[in-house]
């Protein structure tokens, strides 16, 4: 059941008018913006942190939106998981759970390789409560993204980044558009 409603309209001939005012330049605009965003949005769902409870909805839940408004128009990179805003990357290093995992084995079955070759696989299983993938996941893959927000770092900061070079790029472009002199 979802827990909100959206009211879609159809923007198509508002849009089609602006383009027709704007000589093409909003379009291009979006188109360019799109563009920009398209390898952030990718690169984000597959270095999303695994979500284990929730089947990996968090990775699948990116969404490129446009909104006009009345005095901008936004394209944006969303995720509609509803707990997106509170995934965070592991504390612990992938490395680090793995090194366990195995000294683990090696503690707990120091004669027998493979009995300690189960106990690594029972402690990196995340469907076992207690396992060391149940408390942490598969771990950051690295220290700079340890701990942080997986929004912040895989959407946002990107995303920031990539919008000044764009604007840098347009900013001609938009001029011309917001004095009406395209």
């Amino acid at each position: 059941m979802a827990d909100s409603i959206d009211i879609l309209t159809d923007d198509s001939r508002l849009t089609a008018h602006i383009n027709t005012v704007t000589n093409g330049a909003f379009s291009s605009f979006v188109t360019g913006a799109r563009r920009t965003l398209a390898p952030i949005m990718a690169d984000a769902a597959a270095e999303a942190p695994v979500d284990l409870v929730n089947g990996g909805t968090f990775a699948r839940s990116f969404r490129m939106v446009e909104q006009l408004r009345e005095d901008a128009v936004d394209v944006s990179i969303v995720n509609a998981a509803p707990y997106a805003r509170w995934v965070r990357f592991s504390r612990r290093l992938e490395d680090s759970i793995k090194r366990e995992a195995q000294a683990r084995g090696r503690e707990e079955r120091p004669n027998s390789p493979r009995a300690a070759q189960a106990v690594e696989r029972r402690l990196l299983d995340p469907t076992v409560p207690g396992s060391l993938t149940w408390w942490h996941g598969e771990g950051a893959p690295s220290d700079a993204l340890s701990g942080r927000s997986a929004i912040v770092s895989l959407v946002r900061s990107p995303g920031r980044r990539a919008s000044r070079v764009f604007i840098d790029d347009q900013r001609e472009a938009l001029a011309a558009l917001a004095q009406g002199s395209v």
